[in-house]
């Protein structure tokens, strides 16, 4: 469970961490009124994870040590983060890593921002050469950036694990130094010529990967023959990485969709809360365009098979992680409409209507959203908001079930004076991917202008701008190479696939 938190809200923080508008962790404060800036989700989950490769990279008993000394030595005195580091410098030895922590950390915390490490291999020579650049979503906004005392540049902590070499728990580690001006070539034992490696094991470290096709191919092979030789957390950085430097323009979208291929076979939570997080914004993008059904048709020849093996009884007790992978595949299933998952989400539906069973709380979102496609199912969702306590008195939750029912006026009849502006805004045009509906936008925001000037839905409309022509230039950039992509790796699959 800590490990799943920890994912989601790291690889969300990753991506607006990734543009020009993110922030420092450590900001000046110069009034009062800008102290409630400083606690964000960046400040939080980046804080967090910054402290975590620490941890990783000194080990925890120095880390544990060196915070008791931090705590017994500024006790009922102020302190700031290098009093942290100090203390955490005297339990480390500074031999094997090279550095002070104070040194290290300093960028971390002074810039926005985190690097993309790109490897290239020389198993033969048992070397690998690394470089660092700032990573951007929009490499074209890098002169967008502020300037920084450290040029985006970091010390990062590295480890590898390879094919020969492959200890989750103690892998290799090396750390790049910020001063480096060309690329790094580090000796990598246990590489032999046939290894593949994987840099920033378990993704303990605050960067993104990028390796050279021959090592993408030896990674690909791997979890095409046994996936589960590479831990569950390096996975799904391997998936998170490749969805997002396809997104930057690193790697095809082809070379992306070659790493979600195995994942048929996955069995594990966190690769698949990687995917389907990701796959929500390209299934958004292609929604109303021809390639709706080659990707619904994609997604379903990679779930059915989890499905049928990890939900043939909703009611089962099962350990965490597993229940965690069945509430992620039920909702995914219902949602691109696998059929077995849809009348078994009517079955529970009418039981709970019919017989009065409770709904597994695990399901019961998903359940609720796929009844919505029957009129029985938006009649008693109705019912349940007229009189809410005769339905446990939740209506919120009937209200997110309603917004999956196919009818506009069934939406329509409880929307009424029920949203904010803002969030109107938002939902409306999140979809918006064309040149025709970034142009309506823009004349609609000018004509508007003065009528919404100070309130909410003005910067509500000026970031809608800003995600449509995101979503154009991703439409014009990848939309026929993914459609291409898709046709191609088609499986005949049979009409049942789908609903």
């Amino acid at each position: 469970l800590e490990d799943q938190a920890f994912t989601q809200n790291m690889l969300s923080i990753m991506k607006l961490d990734a543009m020009p508008t993110s922030h420092p962790i450590l900001r000046e404060i110069n009034k009062p009124s800008q102290v409630l800036d400083n606690f964000d989700r960046i400040i939080y989950w980046k804080s967090t994870a910054v402290v975590r490769m620490l941890l990783d990279l000194i080990g925890e008993t120095a880390f544990r040590t060196g915070m008791e000394r931090f705590l017994n030595e500024r006790a009922y005195q102020n302190a700031n983060s290098e009093d942290i580091w100090n203390a955490l410098d005297k339990n480390v030895d500074h031999n094997d890593l090279g550095i002070h922590i104070a040194d290290l950390m300093r960028p971390w915390l002074l810039q926005s921002g985190y690097p993309i490490v790109r490897v290239t291999t020389n198993p033969g020579r048992r070397k690998v050469k690394v470089e660092q650049n700032v990573f951007l979503l929009n490499e074209e906004m890098k002169e967008s950036l502020p300037p920084s005392p450290y040029n985006y540049r970091w010390d990062i902590p590295l480890t590898f694990v390879t094919g020969s070499q492959n200890d989750r728990t103690s892998p290799q580690k090396y750390v790049i130094k910020r001063s480096a001006e060309t690329a790094t070539e580090i000796n990598i034992e246990n590489y032999n010529e046939n290894d593949w490696i994987i840099v920033n094991a378990n993704r303990t470290g605050y960067y993104r990967v990028w390796y050279d096709e021959e090592n993408r191919n030896r990674l690909l092979r791997q979890l095409d023959e046994d996936h589960e030789a590479i831990s569950p957390a390096s996975r799904a950085a391997l998936i998170d990485d490749a969805f997002i430097l396809s997104m930057a323009g690193y790697l095809s979208y082809s070379d992306l969709f070659r790493f979600t291929k195995y994942m048929s076979k996955e069995r594990h939570h966190l690769p698949w809360g990687v995917l389907l997080d990701n796959f929500a914004y390209v299934t958004q993008m292609l929604s109303l365009t021809s390639a709706y059904g080659l990707i619904q048709d994609y997604m379903l020849q990679l779930i059915g098979p989890v499905y049928d093996a990890a939900l043939d009884n909703l009611n089962n007790k099962v350990p965490d992680s597993e229940r965690l992978l069945q509430a992620s595949i039920f909702q995914a299933a219902c949602q691109y409409g696998y059929p077995p998952c849809i009348e078994k989400a009517k079955l529970e539906f009418k039981r709970y209507v019919d017989d009065g069973e409770s709904l597994h709380p695990n399901f019961k979102d998903s359940i609720l959203s796929a009844a919505m496609v029957d009129s029985d199912g938006t009649t008693h969702a109705f019912n349940c908001l007229k009189e809410s306590d005769s339905c446990g008195g939740n209506s919120f939750q009937w209200l997110v079930a309603l917004s999956a029912a196919p009818e506009p006026w069934i939406i329509s009849r409880y929307a009424d004076g029920l949203f904010q502006m803002d969030e109107i805004i938002t939902k409306v045009t999140t979809w918006f991917n064309t040149e025709y509906q970034l142009d309506e936008l823009e004349q609609f925001t000018a004509s508007k202008q003065g009528d919404l000037e100070g309130a909410a839905g003005l910067s509500s409309l000026k970031a809608a701008i800003d995600n449509t022509k995101s979503n154009v230039r991703w439409m014009n950039n990848n939309y026929g190479n993914v459609k291409t992509w898709l046709e191609q790796n088609r499986e005949i699959a049979d009409q049942s696939l789908r609903s």
